[in-house]
């Protein structure tokens, strides 16, 4: 299932894309098919298998993509808008439950 998130200080909208294993960050004020600002997808991402299907969440004051992925373990992986690509997540904290 996708999910989407909206960052309102820099106008943008978060949205996972399972089938490509991505996070895909799109203009607020895109309008049809516009291609997305950037896209984090890659191994060293750890976005896969469900994980990719994860709740998405945006820290718009320190410029951070969070994912919670929803089988175990329980993990939230940070990422920055700004390092899109292929890189690793810059925090990765273990949820709990």
């Amino acid at each position: 299932m996708h999910d989407i998130a909206f960052d309102g200080i820099h106008d943008e909208i978060a949205v996972t894309s399972p089938l490509a294993q991505a996070i895909l960050s799109f203009r607020g004020a895109a309008n049809g098919e516009e291609a997305p600002l950037r896209v984090i997808q890659g191994n060293k991402t750890q976005i896969k298998g469900v994980g990719a299907t994860g709740k998405v969440s945006i820290d718009p004051v320190h410029d951070e993509i969070f994912l919670a992925t929803p089988e175990p373990p329980h993990r939230s992986n940070s990422q920055s808008p700004a390092r899109a690509g292929f890189r690793a997540p810059w925090r990765r904290k273990d949820l709990g439950f």
